[in-house]
């Protein structure tokens, strides 16, 4: 399995940026060198004092120039492995879509039925892409999926998926939680027993999520485990179904995510707790809206696996675990940032089909794996988050719907 970690490492952050910058140094040099003899008549007067040195300079300096050129892309390509090869081919097929995003736009500014025809398309398209009604997935494969809900959305005049949504789907309200348990646990903490505590979770009681809660000298600490959808059928009370998934996708609410904010509530997390968020798929992306908007208590962490966080203002520390072959994350339409404070976790595991690329017991694999690597930029991410771990008591608290 090739896991790729970028991101937290400030070292590796400052090295990719000061690689950028050498690359665009070399490229202005370049143009100088290659303007500089093209100026005549100055180009003659040049010649006539000293020839000989000056007719050699001609000859010699377009080999100059492709060397220098040559330095410049190696150092772009040095810069740009910092990223995942899923970064990359995203970036590739940005491109390689652009051209057909700006003909759409036109198409859809000058031509209500096509501009219809653009509505209905993006909706179905990434309604198919969430569903994930695809098989045997591939690295080209999920990034196409991703890259063609970007594509109608930016002919939209919208910078993601997400944000092309958020005008379409109506806000869901509703959502809460009732206490099912509560029993004191022994916590071993680290990334790899947060992911297994998730997993744990897929077991427990069928729509409900866990809230661990530690006692610390300066109040408390919550990490909250929001598992994936549990349900297709858009009309069960089950609020983890397939219709949240659309407005915790488009940030207009959900009521999954209100089920969730009314299990803090009965927790009991306001001023002087911080919290952590783990979830996987649509629990992810509960958490890490969540952890985009101000609230009353103060979100120290967030770990998401499989889910399309990247299109969020996130200021926390953040770890997002993701497969490329898994076209759920891509969703989000752009890269995740390169940032101190968020480290992304991606794994090139080719899986038998998309269920098993986007399932939870995948995904605890691949962290197991990041793990062993000790990347500093996943350290120092994690030592932000400041993980509690010893005694807690865990409670079970059941999502319903409206």
């Amino acid at each position: 399995m090739a896991v790729d970690i970028y991101g937290g490492d400030i070292r590796v952050i400052a090295a990719r940026e000061e690689l950028f910058r050498v690359a665009a140094s070399l490229d202005l040099a370049c143009y100088h060198l290659r303007e500089a003899p093209l100026s005549a008549p100055d180009i003659f007067l040049d010649l006539l004092p000293n020839p000989l040195p000056n007719i050699q300079l001609a000859f010699q300096l377009p080999p100059v120039i492709n060397a220098l050129e040559r330095m410049s892309t190696s150092c772009l390509v040095a810069a740009e492995s910092y990223f995942s090869t899923e970064a990359q081919v995203m970036g590739f097929l940005q491109q390689l879509f652009q051209p057909l995003s700006d003909s759409a736009g036109l198409l859809a500014a000058a031509n209500p039925v096509s501009a219809s025809m653009s509505d209905i398309v993006s909706q179905t398209g990434t309604a198919l892409a969430v569903i994930g009604l695809i098989t045997a997935p591939s690295l080209g494969s999920s990034q196409l999926i991703a890259q063609g809900a970007r594509v109608v959305s930016h002919a939209s005049g919208f910078q993601t998926p997400a944000a092309m949504l958020a005008g379409k789907v109506p806000l869901i309200p509703g959502g809460r939680a009732e206490l099912l348990s509560s029993a004191p646990v022994a916590v071993s903490g680290g990334l790899a027993g947060m992911v297994g505590a998730l997993r744990a979770g897929y077991w427990s009681p069928a729509s409900s999520i866990r809230v661990q809660t530690f006692a610390e000298s300066d109040g408390r600490a919550l990490v909250v485990f929001i598992p994936g959808t549990q349900s297709f059928n858009p009309l069960a009370n089950n609020p983890l179904n397939i219709t949240s998934n659309f407005g915790v996708y488009a940030g207009t609410g959900s009521p999954s995510q209100g089920a969730v904010e009314d299990a803090l509530r009965l927790a009991g997390a306001g001023s002087g707790d911080r919290v952590i968020f783990v979830g996987h798929s649509q629990g992810g992306l509960i958490a890490a809206n969540l952890a985009a908007e101000p609230q009353e208590y103060a979100v120290s962490g967030l770990v998401t696996l499989g889910s399309p966080v990247a299109h969020l203002n996130l200021g926390v520390p953040t770890v997002s675990i993701q497969h490329q072959q898994d076209p759920i994350p891509l969703l989000s339409g752009i890269r995740n940032p390169m940032t101190e404070s968020w480290v992304t976790i991606s794994s090139g595991q080719e899986f038998e089909d998309l269920v098993q690329a986007h399932h939870i017991s995948s995904y605890a694999e691949t962290v197991s794996e990041a793990v062993d690597q000790s990347n500093a930029g996943l350290q120092s991410v994690l030592e932000r988050m400041k993980l509690p771990q010893g005694a807690a008591t865990e409670s079970v608290y059941r999502l319903l719907g409206n």
